[in-house]
């Protein structure tokens, strides 16, 4: 364990171009408004960020359930260890409102990234209030950074249309599907069709799961329905994330 003092003067050694280059986040120490600061400061407290530092590649999600889910898949046939042989980490986020900050931190490192929430980070902004403005949401957060980061993935006028739409119909399948698969091809952010992890694999693979379920056995379950429908050739939101993993990996994102 790292102790969080010690976070700004770890330098992670990348190969940059032709030669290597070094990394850091001692920008965060720099940041002038005392409140978002502290919040970088607990956020890393409370998350095992320093898993960042090593890894090849971070995949984020929003809670342990999803963390005990996609290390344990990740043992199973359908992905076959893909994340662990290629150095990459599944972290905890502790809560969608955390997305932005696992973002910012993992982009100084200069570490690739993916990330799979629950489709409510659409809807609640960080003070978990809801809104219909996509730009004012946990993954709107997140891609306003990216955005201003890189000019190159701006948005254009016709996916800015596209959120303008969900914004004014939201609750449309059709219109909501649409803006998960431009977030997964655009920035790398699986999306659920579900407000949480519990009501897809209920939905999705016909396993029983409530909140209180972060259980062994019960995840055994989930993994072994999604082993079950990849076999099968059913596609679900989980052969679609089995799917997503593996190409965002072999991609290196």
């Amino acid at each position: 364990m790292i102790p969080i003092s010690h976070y700004d003067k770890i330098l992670r050694l990348s190969e940059a171009g032709d030669g290597i280059k070094g990394f850091d986040i001692k920008d965060i120490n720099n940041i002038e408004d005392e409140k978002v600061k502290d919040q970088y400061q607990l956020f890393m407290k409370n998350v095992e960020i320093q898993d960042i530092f090593f890894a090849n590649g971070v995949i984020f999600v929003e809670g342990l359930v999803e963390w005990l889910l996609y290390n344990k898949l990740d043992k199973s046939p359908v992905l076959d260890f893909i994340i662990a042989k290629n150095g990459w980490v599944v972290i905890n986020l502790e809560g969608k409102n955390n997305l932005t900050k696992g973002v910012i931190i993992a982009d100084m490192l200069q570490v690739p990234w993916i990330a799979i929430m629950d489709f409510d980070a659409f809807i609640t902004n960080d003070n978990d209030k809801k809104s219909k403005k996509v730009s004012e949401n946990s993954i709107g957060n997140t891609i306003k950074f990216l955005s201003k980061r890189n000019d190159n993935i701006k948005l254009n006028s016709s996916w800015d249309s596209k959120m303008r739409v969900f914004e004014e119909e939201m609750i449309k399948k059709n219109t909501k599907d649409q803006l998960r698969d431009g977030i997964r091809e655009q920035y790398g952010i699986y999306v659920l069709r579900e407000n949480g992890i519990e009501d897809e694999v209920t939905k999705e693979l016909q396993v029983k799961m409530t909140k209180k379920d972060v259980k062994s056995k019960k995840i055994r379950e989930v993994v072994a329905a999604t082993n079950k429908s990849c076999e099968n050739g059913r596609k679900n939101s989980f052969t679609e994330i089995v799917e997503f993993i593996k190409k965002q990996i072999q991609a290196g994102k």
